[in-house]
């Protein structure tokens, strides 16, 4: 059986003190990646946004703790000095947050904790430390996985009132490192659970943006290309900012972690708390846009209806306009005007590729005529729309490659469209089903980035190298 961390004797006279992180990405991590590789898919934000997960989880801890966040994506401190500023605030415990991008400085700081302070505590949440936490809990303490505003508190709670010898056990999706090893890297699994996803969205309170100055983050730029409509084209009004009205995904896409991190769950709120939130939103912040970032607002029809509901009563009312994701096959011509009526000015949509060989390898549940299909019911409704394409999966060739590169060169010409020239290339998303089959045909992988964060993969027919020249040629 695996041995549990320790637990080190505290005194805990005050409530006990906790420290959220979210990690900037460090530009050092890059430099290998980008030296062999022109087209990575990832790399350091120019401009910073909000990260509402480690907000949710500062509005459900701060009552019964000492809680500070700190957003370094602001902050920019580095990781010497992120890691000086943790050792004189003298935490409980240490939790980091974050995609993997900002993976490298925390498990840089976490490492830097262990040795100079091994009395602090180190956890880890959010989506990459739910997609792989086999790899993460040996960085870190503990990990989180799953929507972890009720495991946190409970693992915060059990601290308080019991410090020296606190169980952890029963607490959903907190995994941990075997301990019986002296090698902190490679130690075995330990406990490894399933996420943490039977939570009520009615019972969670707002995320806690008093803590943050929000005009620290550009509200008009998003990751997607859908941020071109609010100063591009004036499709949208600024300030804009994201609300959560779903989580999770339903879809089982063989490229995407979202599988492994979310179990095919979706959960919603009920529409009239979104409209509140964004009332409150309004009030606050002059907020005139909403950005939903969830995975896929539209996966229920039902609930869909019932939001367009709230928010046309907003948009006639005030004037907001909202973006959104969405799956393509669910871009009815009615369904888009009754959210094109509701506010809504951009669809942001996973197109992924010209190819039917392609969308079937990568499980995406349509074809390329569905793909040409919702493109022209986006266009007749006068609706924004942006998106992605991919290539460089494993079945694909030059050919291939090629058509959907000449596709979304002519779909970037389109009246309503934000979408790229060109397309992003295929990578092993950790630990997505493509990742896990890169992971056994080594031929596949020319480059894994950090340690399995991101894997640069060839295809069966073409060298990485290869595929970038495709792209290039398109750019």
């Amino acid at each position: 059986m695996s041995q549990k961390p320790k637990t080190s004797p505290r005194d805990l006279k005050n409530k006990p003190k906790v420290l959220l992180i979210y990690p900037n990405q460090v530009r050092e991590s890059f430099v290998e990646l980008y030296q062999k590789h022109r087209f990575p898919n990832i790399g350091p934000r120019s401009n910073p946004m909000i990260n509402l997960g480690m907000l949710y989880i500062v509005a459900a801890i701060r009552d019964i703790c000492d809680c500070q966040y700190i957003d370094n994506n602001t902050e920019k401190l580095s990781t010497h000095d992120l890691t000086q500023y943790i050792l004189k605030q003298k935490p409980d415990i240490v939790g980091f947050g974050g995609t993997l991008t900002e993976w490298p400085q925390a498990s840089q700081v976490a490492a830097s904790l262990k040795e100079q302070a091994p009395d602090i505590t180190t956890c880890y949440g959010g989506p990459n430390a739910s997609a792989n936490p086999t790899k993460h809990v040996k960085y870190f303490d503990f990990v989180f996985r799953g929507w972890a505003e009720q495991s946190f508190r409970e693992f915060v709670l059990r601290m308080s009132k019991s410090p020296n010898a606190f169980s952890i056990e029963g607490i959903p999706g907190l995994c941990w490192r075997d301990q019986t090893t002296e090698d902190p890297i490679g130690g075995n699994e330990g406990c490894i659970v399933p996420p943490a996803l039977n939570i009520n969205l009615d019972d969670v309170k707002y995320p806690a943006r008093d803590v943050i100055d929000i005009e620290n983050y550009k509200r008009v730029q998003f990751p997607t290309h859908a941020t071109q409509c609010c100063d591009g084209k004036g499709v949208c009004q600024s300030p804009v900012d994201v609300v959560v009205a779903s989580r999770g995904c339903p879809h089982a896409c063989s490229f995407c972690s979202s599988k492994s991190i979310w179990q095919q769950r979706h959960k919603t709120r009920p529409a009239a708390f979104v409209a509140d939130e964004i009332r409150m939103m309004q009030r606050l912040y002059s907020t005139k846009t909403i950005h939903f970032r969830g995975d896929n607002t539209t996966a229920n029809a039902t609930y869909l209806e019932s939001l367009c509901k709230e928010l046309k009563t907003l948009h006639n009312e005030t004037g907001l306009t909202w973006i959104c994701q969405s799956r393509i096959n669910v871009l009815s011509r009615p369904t888009i005007r009754m959210m094109k009526k509701a506010g809504c000015r951009v669809i942001c949509a996973g197109f992924e590729s010209a190819n039917d060989e392609t969308l079937q390898a990568i499980d995406k549940g349509f074809l390329f005529k569905d793909v040409v299909h919702a493109i022209e019911n986006l266009e007749r409704e006068e609706m924004f729309y942006s998106g992605g394409f991919i290539v460089g999966a494993p079945n694909e060739g030059e050919k291939e490659i090629e058509r959907t590169l000449l596709f979304t060169r002519n779909v970037s010409r389109l009246p309503h469209s934000f979408i790229p020239r060109g397309a992003g290339r295929l990578v092993g998303w950790p630990v997505s089903e493509m990742y896990n089959e890169m992971l056994a045909n080594p031929e596949l992988i020319a480059f894994n980035w950090q340690c399995g964060e991101q894997i640069i993969s060839n295809t069966r027919k073409l060298s990485a190298a290869q595929v970038e020249s495709c792209i290039a040629r398109h750019w």
